[in-house]
C-alpha cells in the first residue's frame, strides 16, 4: 500500500524485489497501488542471478524506479509500468503548474527511471516499457554512473503516457573515468501511440 503521507521522499517507504544485501535468484515483483520512495525490481547489493522484473501500475514513486543499486544483474532487466507518476520537482512541477506531486509533499530533485542498475553491471539486455495514462519526469533505458553497463537498452513509450523530459537510451550521470569505457553497445527506443515526450536521445544525457 506504500506510505499515506509524507513532507519528502524521505518519509516514504522503498521496495526491493530482491535482497538488501547477498546474491538472490530471479525477481518477480508486482505492485498495483501506493506510494513509494523507491521501487528496486532487483537488490541493493550482491548479484541477481538471471533477470529482475517489476509491474507497476497505479503507483506514484518520489525518487527512482531501478533494475539495482549496487547490485549486478546477471541476467536482462523488465520494467513495466501503466498509470504510473514519476513527478518532477517542486520547481519543475510548479512551472508546468501540474497537481502531479502528492499533496503537502516537497522535492527537490526530479524522479528517474533506470532500466539498468544506479552503480553496477546488467550482463544481458533491459527492457522499460511505459504506457496506459503514465506521467514520467525522465527515463533512461541503461543505468546511472559511469560504472552501471548493459548490453542493450530497449525503451517503448505507449498509449497516453507523458514523458515531461527526456528519453535517452544510454545513462545520465556521466562516466566516472576516461578512455573509451562504454556504458551501452546498442539503444532501441520506440515512441508510439497518442504518446508525447519532450525530448528524445538515442544516446545519453550530460554524458
Amino acid at each position: 500500500k506504500g506510505t499515506p503521507n509524507g513532507s519528502t521522499e524521505a518519509n516514504y517507504a522503498q521496495i526491493f524485489g530482491g535482497s538488501k544485501t547477498g546474491d538472490c535468484d530471479p525477481t518477480n515483483l508486482i505492485i498495483h497501488s501506493g506510494t513509494f520512495s523507491n521501487v528496486v525490481s532487483g537488490s541493493q547489493s550482491g548479484i541477481v542471478k538471471r533477470n529482475t522484473k517489476v509491474i507497476l501500475k497505479d503507483v506514484t514513486i518520489l525518487d527512482t524506479l531501478t533494475a539495482g543499486v549496487d547490485s549486478e544483474v546477471d541476467g536482462s532487466t523488465y520494467i513495466y509500468a501503466s498509470a504510473i507518476n514519476m513527478p518532477g520537482d517542486s520547481y519543475e512541477e510548479g512551472k508546468l503548474e501540474s497537481n502531479d506531486l502528492p499533496g503537502g509533499v516537497t522535492l527537490t530533485e526530479s524522479t528517474i527511471i533506470t532500466g539498468g542498475c544506479n552503480r553496477a553491471e546488467v550482463t544481458g539486455d533491459t527492457h522499460v516499457f511505459i504506457e496506459g495514462t503514465s506521467k514520467i519526469w525522465d527515463v533512461q533505458g541503461a543505468g546511472r554512473g559511469g560504472g552501471s553497463s548493459v548490453n542493450k537498452s530497449n525503451v517503448t513509450i505507449g498509449g497516453k503516457a507523458v514523458v515531461k523530459h527526456i528519453v535517452a537510451g544510454s545513462i545520465t550521470d556521466g562516466m566516472n573515468s576516461g578512455g573509451d569505457k562504454q556504458c551501452v553497445k546498442n539503444t532501441n527506443i520506440t515512441v508510439k501511440d497518442q504518446s508525447i515526450v519532450c525530448s528524445v536521445f538515442g544516446a545519453g544525457y550530460d554524458t
